[in-house]
């Protein structure tokens, strides 16, 4: 689902005057996952299940010379399962996962959801 950069040393440059320009390292971003997965390397979140991604982070701000920057100090990929119904029945339910419903929901069908909402249309 995606891929973490490797932070580098910056490279040292010079002004007009000749002085030289000390750069900073880069900086590392913790890369963590729920119903996800990271490579043996901490480089790579696979989805160990099927449903919708959700990308969260902490971010810190820094002042630099070309303004405010914020840099992400953790992100954090979390996968919310899908939950699957087969519609053209009516339906009561209540749940915390995502919903999906292949065909018609029935008048007096009711679908109480507390996630997020992905639509998609067909």
């Amino acid at each position: 689902m995606c891929r973490k950069s490797i932070a580098l040393e910056g490279e040292r440059w010079f002004n007009v005057f000749g002085n030289a320009i000390v750069a900073r390292a880069g900086s590392e971003t913790a890369l963590g996952g729920v119903n996800a997965e990271l490579s043996i390397d901490e480089l790579d979140v696979v989805a160990s299940t099927d449903g919708v991604v959700v990308v969260s982070r902490v971010t810190r701000t820094l002042r630099t010379l070309n303004g405010i920057k914020e840099q992400p100090v953790s992100v954090t990929i979390k996968v919310d399962p899908i939950l699957k119904l087969d519609g053209n029945v009516r339906i009561d339910l209540t749940t915390a996962h995502a919903v999906e419903v292949s065909g018609n929901l029935i008048v007096g069908s009711r679908i109480l959801a507390q996630a997020r909402y992905l639509f998609e249309e067909t």
